[in-house]
Parts: structure tokens; C-alpha cells; sequence
């Protein structure tokens, strides 16, 4: 798939029941459309709409899927979607049918409109794709380190306050190293 995750103004993903939208209002993507009630605390973690946007972009199949008609492959009616609306009002989008086996790996039939091949991707590029709204959900540093005071470790022994510290710089290390990675991701995609 080839567009500017920078130009997209909107993300359609349509699998089965699932219908969810985001769309980019200036810098900011929100919560356009969900099939799936959104909680009052719900946390959306609005980076998760770009690495999807770049999961879409650099999908690849395993190999091309040939003489399968769209019929057979369980594209001509399916409901398994991703759509990308740029700026411009260009629409790209990546539909998955059918699962099936090859060569003892779960796949699934999918198309592009970058060409009109019919490809076999693995199944979990289908899962991670469609994803519902949990998968936005900003997610919580579950050792608790990135909320901790420095200064509530003043009264701890010299060895403990120590061995927390390492953790938290660890732990900032970590999301700066994810902060560039999504960056340069972001950066090769334009």
C-alpha cells in the first residue's frame, strides 16, 4: 500500500459488526464512529491510530494467491475492511476474505487497491488490522514507575531508592526509544 500517513484525514476499519472510525481534526485524531459503546474513562491512545495507519501501509502478503477468483477468496462480499481517506478525498483500502491454509500457516485471502492481485497474508495481519477500540486504549506501565514521584523516594534505604531509579530511567529510556521508532516510521512514510 502506498500513501502518506501524514495526509490522511480519516480511518475506516469494518470487520463483521465492528465499524470504527477516527478522523484527524488538525493534529489530533479522535474517536469518529464506534459500533462498540465508548466509556466515560475510556483513554485513547491516538499514537495507535498512526502505527495502524503504518501496519496498512506496510502490509505484505506471503505470496500471490493465483487463479483464485474474488468470489472464492471471499472478497466480493466481504465486510472485513480497512479504508484510508486522504486529504485529497483518495480512498485506499485493504479488504480481507476468506481463511484458509498454506503451507501449514493460517492465512487469509486479501486486496489492495494498489493493484487488483488477490494475496494470502498471514492471519494475524487481518487481527492486528482490525483490531477493535480496546487495541486504541491507552495502555497502563503496569510496574506503575512512570507516575512515581522522585521525591517520595527520599526516605527509602540508599540500595532500594537506587534500584527504583535505574528502573525509572530504564523505563524513560524505553519511551523515547518507542517515541523515535514511531517517528522514523512516521518520517519513512511520507
Amino acid at each position: 500500500m502506498d500513501f502518506d500517513t501524514t495526509k490522511v484525514k480519516e480511518l475506516a476499519l469494518q470487520d463483521g459488526s465492528l465499524n470504527l472510525t477516527f478522523e484527524k481534526q488538525g493534529t489530533a485524531w479522535k474517536i469518529g464512529k464506534s459500533s462498540a459503546p465508548v466509556a466515560d474513562d475510556f483513554q485513547f491512545d491516538e499514537s495507535k491510530v498512526t502505527a495502524r495507519l503504518n501496519q496498512i501501509r506496510n502490509a505484505k502478503g506471503v505470496k500471490l494467491a493465483e487463479g483464485v477468483t474474488s468470489a472464492k477468496a471471499g472478497l466480493s462480499a466481504s465486510k472485513s475492511k480497512a479504508t484510508v481517506t486522504l486529504e485529497d478525498g483518495k480512498k485506499v483500502s485493504l479488504t480481507f476474505g476468506a481463511e484458509t491454509k498454506d503451507e501449514n500457516r493460517d492465512v487469509v485471502y486479501a486486496s489492495g487497491t494498489m493493484d487488483s492481485g488477490i494475496y494470502l497474508l498471514t492471519s494475524w495481519v487481518k487481527k492486528n488490522t482490525l483490531g477493535g477500540l480496546e487495541t486504541f486504549k491507552k495502555e497502563v506501565d503496569p510496574s506503575g514507575l512512570s507516575n512515581l514521584d522522585p521525591k517520595s523516594l527520599q526516605g527509602l534505604p540508599p540500595d532500594v531508592r537506587a534500584s527504583l531509579q535505574q528502573q525509572m530511567q530504564q523505563k524513560k529510556k524505553e519511551q523515547d526509544l518507542m517515541q523515535k521508532v514511531q517517528a522514523q516510521l512516521n518520517k519513512e512514510g511520507k
